[in-house]
């Protein structure tokens, strides 16, 4: 349809649009009447939105999504929310996670799990610091301190503050192939490897044990010793003892 207007013809646009050419939307207008040069929405907006052309969002804390046209304010909020003073409404119960500001309109920053306006509370897993820029050790399993940046656990075959240490050949493997050790000090969970001892199973098993095998608790020759040498711990040479003897016999 065409109207004339001073000597020129001008569209006259279906409901729910408006422009010289009726290719601008309007639909988010009460009805999805608009007047047809501006937009403007003359008889208000559907639920949810607000401004001239009802083309900006309410907060999604307003009840039943309904909001003033002009303002954006609530006309009523959710349960969980107050009006403050200004006719806003303010979250009493806090904000969702990665949300902040009296109403959890804003971001929290990257990598920034909880927060308030000015700092972040709680960091995503692998980050840490002030403002949970900075990356955990490489080795931390779930993660690691906020403020420090020290692990608080590692992961497996791994020791250490930051998880930099490794359990290595020194632990016995249990059956599923994995090597336990105590995260402050690498003291091994299944005991020490057939070669080593000791309560961190950082001492080798005398050369002179049979096959350099040895008690894990005290280095005491499991399978006795090589020939030549006794003793418990293998250390004794049989010939330079019998020469010994021979020496204080004479």
């Amino acid at each position: 349809m065409a109207v004339r207007e001073k000597g020129s013809v001008k569209a006259v646009c279906k409901l729910g649009w408006y422009g010289d050419k009726c290719t601008k939307s309007c639909s988010n207008c009460f009805n999805g009447s608009c007047e047809q040069a501006s937009g403007h929405c003359e008889r208000g907006c559907k639920p949810g939105y607000h401004g001239a052309k009802c083309d900006k969002l309410c907060n999604t804390h307003c009840r039943d999504s309904v909001c003033n046209q002009t303002s954006g304010l609530c006309s009523d909020c959710l349960r969980t929310h107050v009006m403050d003073s200004t006719g806003s409404p303010e979250c009493t119960d806090g904000c969702v996670d990665g949300k902040k500001g009296s109403y959890c309109q804003k971001q929290c920053p990257d990598h920034c799990y909880n927060c308030t306006d000015d700092s972040c509370i709680v960091c995503e897993e692998s980050f840490h610091g002030d403002d949970c820029r900075k990356i955990c050790p490489a080795k931390c399993e779930h993660g690691c301190q906020k403020d420090t940046g020290l692990c608080t656990s590692c992961q497996v075959g791994f020791y250490g503050p930051l998880c930099q240490s490794s359990c290595g050949y020194r632990c016995k493997a249990f059956d599923s192939g994995d090597q336990f050790c105590n995260f402050s000090d690498g003291a091994c969970f299944n005991g020490c490897s057939d070669t080593v001892y000791g309560s961190s199973c950082d001492q080798n098993c005398s050369n002179t044990c049979r096959d350099q095998t040895c008690n894990d608790k005290d280095g005491t020759c499991t399978n006795g010793c090589v020939d030549g040498w006794k003793g418990r711990n293998a250390k004794l040479h049989v010939q330079l003892i019998a020469s010994h003897v021979r020496n204080h016999l004479h």
